[in-house]
């Protein structure tokens, strides 16, 4: 417990961020907060707006956000276990707006901090890949069930941006409707959450640069060899030699939706 306390002091004097591709912050960090008064169900936000608080620390480039997620989950067919698991998967979010603080345009200082309760059921039946992702990363069981990654952002333009320090590969996967969101929105799978192509890693140290448009996304990476998955410090970085990165996608429009 004291590493986890540990973490969550570190996050909140921390940043994060979540990004797509096409160059805007993610629309999960949301900041048109409603009014304490309105009703529950009308909130954007489960707490309101503290009383101003949330929207006069967004105005000076800070936004903080928690999330909990809640899994029950089984196999309703097959060989194996068959019992119905119930885990969850917190979340504490947090974002630095660099020019808001007197910095620079385009900047951002970013943290994010995970933490997975419960039980999962990947493995069973025996599935190859991870059928949720949101439980299968950092970890669920004993000290491989918390982790926090800790990056900044630069934009270059408004479809190109750099980015460096311990990034969720997941992360970057934004890039359509149906991939990405850490297995906690959109699909759960980890064929829809971020396709494995057996090169990249989960969590990387490393730096980023990312370009797109409504035609194409282009990536280019170099970063650490090994996993930084349940990894903290910078002592054994690079002891395995640097993995470069590239990938270029076309955007489609089938049917009016981007793919």
């Amino acid at each position: 417990m004291n590493k986890i306390k540990l973490c969550i002091i570190f996050t909140m004097i921390c940043f994060h961020s979540l990004f797509a591709q096409d160059g805007e912050l993610q629309a999960s960090v949301d900041t048109n907060y409603v009014d304490d008064g309105q009703a529950l169900k009308e909130r954007k936000t489960l707490t309101g707006n503290w009383g101003g608080l949330r929207t006069d620390l967004k105005e000076n480039g800070f936004i903080f956000k928690a999330s909990l997620t809640n899994f029950y989950q089984g196999m309703v067919n097959g060989d194996g276990n068959n019992d119905f698991e119930f885990g969850s998967k917190f979340g504490f979010t947090t974002i630095l707006n660099g020019e808001k603080i007197g910095l620079w345009k385009g900047f951002f200082a970013i943290a994010r901090m995970e933490y997975n309760m419960g039980q999962s059921v990947n493995g069973r039946g025996g599935t190859l890949l991870p059928v949720n992702m949101a439980l299968y990363l950092p970890g669920i069981d004993g000290a491989d069930r918390w982790d926090m990654n800790f990056y900044f952002i630069q934009f270059l333009s408004q479809t190109d941006k750099v980015v460096f320090g311990k990034i969720n590969n997941i992360d970057l996967s934004n890039f359509s409707t149906f991939n990405g969101g850490l297995g906690v929105r959109n699909f759960y799978h980890n064929a829809m959450v971020s396709p494995p192509n057996a090169i990249t890693v989960p969590y990387v140290f490393g730096a980023y640069y990312m370009s797109s448009n409504e035609n194409r996304d282009l990536t280019l990476a170099f970063y650490d060899a090994n996993s930084r998955v349940n990894k903290m410090g910078f002592g054994d970085l690079f002891e395995d030699g640097v993995t470069f990165f590239g990938s270029y996608n076309f955007v489609t429009h089938f049917f009016g939706k981007k793919g």
